[in-house]
């Protein structure tokens, strides 16, 4: 099985914060952890001929 794990550059979490982890199967949006070992933990479940990637979830960060 392939997983990849989604990483984003410098540019792209500036001013963000990563708040949970969403699963990918396929192409097709499954569900949102809140922590990467359970994402990762949800995606071992899925038989070798799919193709799962977790990407994180940004939020923008509060400026006081």
């Amino acid at each position: 099985m392939s997983i990849r794990y989604i990483r984003y550059t410098k540019e792209q979490l500036k001013d963000m914060v990563v708040s949970g982890y969403s699963l990918y199967v396929n192409g097709s949006y499954w569900n949102m952890y809140d922590y990467i070992t359970t994402a990762t933990k949800e995606a071992y479940r899925y038989a070798t001929f799919n193709e799962v990637e977790i990407y994180p979830v940004l939020k923008q960060r509060r400026r006081s």
